[in-house]
């Protein structure tokens, strides 16, 4: 961006040059607001989405008990936690344009949360996005206590009738 942000600067005062000769006058003021509104927008989205980023590279790490009781939970995790992150940084920037074109007027967003259509096209998303997280909460627990079950650390080792039904329930929890 070093190289090329004066073009995005040019290109933002062209169009600002264009909406205070084009439209009547007294429109500088409220523009410009709205541009101070979008770039805290921005600013906050990449902070956010930096901050996920980070969270992202430093990966899953449990307390080496929690892991060796349960060792195959940080595995899991580490395969998930990643995915989930970059779903919560799509939302964001989602976000972030949403508030940009509501702010500027192209689309009315709080109308069309209000409208039938709207709320019933948020609600679902919401719903199956719980949905499919609660399931992800049920699948890991479940299988964390099923490898808790079968991990013969300090304990009494599992018969071999546990053993092949405890591997089934996975099985059958994973599908």
């Amino acid at each position: 961006l070093a190289g090329i942000w004066h073009v995005a600067v040019l290109a933002y005062l062209a169009a600002l040059f264009l909406i205070v000769v084009t439209r009547p006058g007294g429109v500088l003021l409220p523009v410009l607001a709205a541009s101070v509104k979008i770039l805290a927008a921005v600013v906050a989205g990449v902070i956010l989405t930096g901050a996920l980023t980070r969270a992202m590279a430093r990966g899953v790490r449990l307390p080496e008990r929690v892991d060796r009781a349960m060792p195959g939970l940080e595995r899991r995790l580490a395969g998930f936690v990643p995915r989930l992150l970059l779903v919560l940084r799509v939302l964001v920037f989602v976000a972030v344009v949403a508030f940009a074109v509501h702010t500027v007027g192209l689309v009315d967003m709080e109308a069309w949360f209000v409208s039938g259509l709207g709320a019933e096209l948020f609600g679902r998303l919401a719903g199956a996005l719980l949905i499919l997280l609660l399931a992800l909460l049920v699948w890991l627990a479940l299988t964390s206590w099923i490898d808790y079950r079968l991990n013969p650390s300090g304990r009494r080792v599992a018969t071999v009738r546990q053993q092949t039904l405890l591997t089934l329930l996975r099985n059958a929890a994973t599908i």
